[in-house]
């Protein structure tokens, strides 16, 4: 898997962003992304920022296009927000050039409660245009993932966020809940990250919940302890049984207190940017 950030530049300022890159463009053009690509054949590209749409759509699709030939599947992130005035031609074409890689759009979907959206990403108006983006997005035919970064400011309202997903974004392909990072902008605001223990009560809630919907999950980020009998959902786990290398080898680490946990086999261990905040586990 790869990832290729195509800007720096965002339209929102998340407070657990990873990936805080503000100012001006620092990254380069549609030849210097074909050229990252030139040695990839087959296998994912995770095309991120910043925001993707923030780029000319033209180079975008021309990347899209490369894609598809060599056979490299697209996971295309965004916040949707511009999608909601988006050209209805050039949305379709967006959409179109995705699918034709067997590729996906992955949603930055922070909460279902404006007031808590706006708190989290520093945009008082972008719930309303981040909504309508999806549904556009599901109205095109597009495959999509919402992603619901587990922070301190949204994860007691997991349940409700499921309840949400299954009235406004129907049709969403699945939800992965990933558990905030202690890196980049969330390292200047360190309670930003809940313990794993707070969190887990609602997140196995909403697990349940969407379990009764019949809505999809993963859940990434957290120790597979942390979520029981929904063990199933976490990503490690198939990395783990299918001996698949990715950043869970380096990104995470198994402590005294994971001897003799029954998921061992299935669990890479806390994030260590987790553990260097000194927080409970």
């Amino acid at each position: 898997m790869a990832l290729l950030r195509v800007t720096s530049r965002c339209n929102q300022r998340c407070a657990f962003c990873s990936y805080p890159a503000d100012g001006e463009e620092r990254l380069g053009g549609l030849k210097s992304w074909l050229e990252e690509l030139s040695g990839q054949d087959g296998g994912l590209v995770q095309i991120s920022g910043g925001e993707p749409l923030l780029r000319r759509l033209r180079d975008l699709l021309a990347l899209l296009k490369l894609c598809a030939r060599r056979g490299i599947r697209a996971e295309f992130q965004t916040n949707a927000v511009l999608l909601a005035d988006f050209d209805a031609r050039e949305l379709r074409a967006l959409v179109q050039a995705v699918a034709k890689t067997s590729g996906y759009f992955n949603v930055n979907f922070p909460s279902h409660c404006p007031a808590v959206d706006a708190r989290i990403t520093g945009s008082k108006d972008n719930f309303a245009k981040r909504e309508r983006g999806v549904r556009r997005l599901l109205e095109a035919g597009a495959q999509v993932r919402i992603t619901h970064v587990v922070n301190s400011l949204n994860y007691r309202f997991i349940p409700g966020f499921i309840v949400y997903v299954d009235r406004r974004l129907a049709g969403a392909a699945w939800v992965q809940f990933s558990f905030a990072k202690a890196a980049g902008r969330a390292l200047l605001r360190p309670g930003i990250v809940p313990s794993y223990r707070q969190a887990s009560g609602p997140l196995r809630k909403g697990l349940r919940k969407a379990s009764s919907l019949g809505i999809k999950c993963e859940v990434d980020h957290i120790p597979v302890c942390f979520i029981r009998d929904y063990w199933t959902c976490h990503v490690d786990v198939r990395k783990l049984l299918g001996r698949k290398p990715g950043p869970h080898q380096f990104e995470k680490q198994k402590t005294a207190k994971c001897a003799g946990c029954s998921f061992s086999r299935v669990c890479a261990g806390p994030r260590l940017d987790y553990l260097a905040l000194g927080k409970t586990f």
